[in-house]
């Protein structure tokens, strides 16, 4: 454990060693704000909320009488770092330490996001213009599209790299060695600038804490990607969630190959087959559909008055159909239902002579309904039993 005396501004042990799981420091202050309590220390190895990466949470643990308080989160204003505790926190010294866990997991998922988006940057002359870490996924906004093939080049590259165990390295350099350097940035950055440098692949400004070798990424994933205010918007996953990423697509195309009686290498084609079938069936089932919707219109006797027709297993869109041109069979109104007594009735109502609009309420209120529509055709459901739905036609 480091302890570091208080220099006027909450020192970064973060800057200096991100592996830092526990600290010293003393507490400056502790104020309610709001129903929190921002408790202020000399020093911290914490990392608040910056750049898209969420802050670290934790503990400090007072060492006059080990009482532990829960950090909820950490903030930055004016140069402090104020943690918000989840009750006061009196004025000592104190121990502080951090779910290094999830902390470790946000720098793998940045570290890789840093390589994806140079690599973007190298390869295709894409800008990174928005970043957001979770404990689940990181997004990524590039200004520029993005094809498929594409995306699977710098995942390659950036999967290369992490296999070349390259070094990371974090750095303040001076104004005029910045004004010299060549890096990514997504704001105009004069002075207190941190780069961040991996090998000759990347180097770009950043504030947060990454790990010490391309080798800790464990690996990159880029899970999904589409189309995104004329750019490309990606989601991407290193380390663990990586692994479980992987590990849940292989499940999936194992269960895939198994419905599908495929090889496992074979799934995509074989999805591709079970589709084109699924669509000539569904055209083959359309066909006869409209065959039967012609006959059935054939066999219904025209009339001055109604038309009542019930077709169980049709659904709303063919009952539509055949409602549609029976109504030309009939001088009132044509009442088509599909559904069941058990299972309540979907219905349309057509006419070429009624105001349906004008009678949909009275209508729906004797066949214990709801639904509207226009003047010439209403639909909508109804609960009233078949009988009492035929009588009311």
């Amino acid at each position: 454990m480091k302890q570091q005396k208080l220099n006027g501004k909450t020192h970064r042990f973060f800057d200096e060693d991100p592996y830092m799981k526990s600290f010293k420091a003393n507490v400056i202050s502790c104020t309610e704000c709001g129903g929190e309590y921002l408790t202020l220390l000399d020093a911290t190895a914490f990392f608040p909320e910056a750049g898209g990466q969420p802050s670290d949470t934790g503990t400090i643990t007072l060492v006059s009488d080990v009482t532990v308080f829960n950090v909820k989160e950490v903030r930055e204003n004016g140069g402090e770092l104020f943690h918000v505790t989840d009750k006061p926190v009196p004025c000592g010294k104190i121990i502080g330490s951090i779910n290094f866990k999830k902390r470790y997991e946000r720098m793998r998922n940045h570290s890789g996001e840093h390589l994806l988006s140079g690599f973007a940057h190298t390869m295709f002359g894409c800008t990174n213009v928005g970043f957001h870490l979770n404990d689940e996924t990181v997004t990524v906004d590039f200004d520029k599209h993005l094809t498929a093939d594409q995306l699977l080049q710098i995942e390659k590259a950036v999967n290369d790299v992490i296999a070349e165990n390259v070094r990371i390295t974090s750095y303040y350099p001076q104004p005029t060695e910045l004004a010299e350097l060549d890096y990514r940035s997504k704001l105009e950055l004069t002075k207190n600038v941190r780069i961040v440098e991996i090998g000759e692949y990347d180097r770009c400004a950043c504030c947060a804490p990454h790990v010490a070798s391309t080798a800790e990424i464990g690996m990159l994933v880029i899970t999904d990607s589409i189309s995104y205010k004329g750019g490309t918007r990606l989601n991407m996953v290193c380390g663990k969630n990586a692994f479980k990423a992987s590990r849940q697509a292989l499940m999936n195309v194992r269960e895939i190959s198994s419905q599908l009686s495929a090889k496992p290498s074979e799934t995509a084609i074989a999805v591709a087959r079970f589709i084109r079938q699924t669509e000539e069936e569904k055209a083959k089932s359309a066909a006869m559909c409209n065959a039967y919707i012609a006959l059935r219109v054939d066999s219904i006797a025209p009339t001055d008055g109604n038309i009542v027709i019930f077709e169980p297993d049709l659904d709303r869109n063919s009952l539509r159909r055949l409602v549609d041109r029976a109504a030309d069979k009939c001088g009132g109104i044509c009442a088509g239902f599909c559904g069941s007594d058990e299972d309540g009735w979907s219905y349309v109502l057509i006419s070429r002579t009624v105001d349906l609009k004008a009678e949909a309420n009275l209508l729906n209120e004797k066949m214990n309904g709801k639904g509207g529509g226009t003047s010439r055709m209403i639909q909508g459901s109804a609960s009233a039993p078949k009988a009492v739905l035929k009588n009311i036609f």
